[in-house]
């Protein structure tokens, strides 16, 4: 599976982004949510941007993520993935400790790391494909 692909870890406050032009997911930055809807479009364009993938939650985290995404859906014609986002802020952190990262970088907006780590985990779990699975139904 070849394709670029952008990955949103969308929170009530911050929104971490990664991007793939590549198998391997990068960290790209952490934005005020209220910045989303403004600045994907632009990434999308920018990076030629095939698909998106959304990490999920559950709970009322998890239908504020799914409202989200028909909000994005209206402006982006992509295809769009959640993702299962679970644990992903605590591990970005913990492999900032165990980097030996100054104190400053841990305790500072990890959003963005945390959206590399779904977004590799969705790259390794379809690199096996030929072509990017069916999209969620938004």
């Amino acid at each position: 599976m070849q394709a670029n692909l952008l990955c949103l870890d969308y929170g009530t406050q911050w929104t971490g982004i990664a991007i793939a032009t590549t198998p391997l997911a990068e960290p790209f930055k952490t934005i005020p949510t209220n910045q989303v809807i403004t600045t994907i479009p632009k990434l999308v364009e920018n990076y030629n941007i095939n698909a998106l993938i959304i990490g999920i939650s559950e709970g009322q985290m998890a239908q504020t993520t799914r409202q989200f995404a028909i909000k994005l859906k209206e402006i982006i014609n992509l295809p769009i993935y959640f993702h299962d986002e679970t644990l992903t802020s605590q591990e970005a952190r913990r492999k900032l400790a165990q980097a030996k990262a100054k104190k400053q970088k841990r305790e500072a907006k990890t959003d963005h790391y945390a959206a590399t780590a779904i977004l590799q985990d969705f790259i390794d779990l379809n690199t096996h494909l030929d072509t990017l699975p069916e999209p969620d139904k938004i």
